[in-house]
């Protein structure tokens, strides 16, 4: 068997807990989808119902690792969905309409202005 030469920084496991959607428990959720009224206010901006969702999914995964994770509505737990639209949205049916880049990106611009860090690339001053 021949081993690799790369440098191994974090295990596979590791990794799946820091880049993957995180797996919320009914605690975690209750803890990371409880949103302060300035996070309620950016997830009420968006246009559509869906986008207010996909937003407030990207805040609670957010909050958990301070990284945003590849998101799409086949790896987003049906709890987590069914958990906010119970709590913030009455219950409804989601239509889950594909997110544009462009949406994602002025989101995830949104939400890391909101706890005030930068994205990279900027500089500093």
């Amino acid at each position: 068997m021949r081993k690799s030469k790369r440098l191994v920084i974090f295990s596979e496991i590791e990794q799946r807990a820091f880049y993957e959607v995180p797996n919320f428990d009914d605690t975690d959720r209750d803890n990371y989808f409880n949103f302060s009224d300035e996070e309620k206010d950016l997830i009420m901006k968006c246009k559509f119902h869906h986008l207010k969702i996909f937003c407030a999914l990207q805040i609670g995964y957010f909050k958990t690792v301070k990284i945003f994770n590849i998101l799409d509505w086949e790896n987003i737990k049906e709890e987590d969905i069914d958990y906010i639209t119970k709590n913030y949205f009455n219950g409804c049916e989601i239509n889950k309409r594909n997110i544009t880049e462009y949406e994602c990106y002025i989101q995830r611009k949104n939400i890391v202005q909101l706890y005030g860090y930068h994205t990279t690339g900027q500089t500093f001053e």
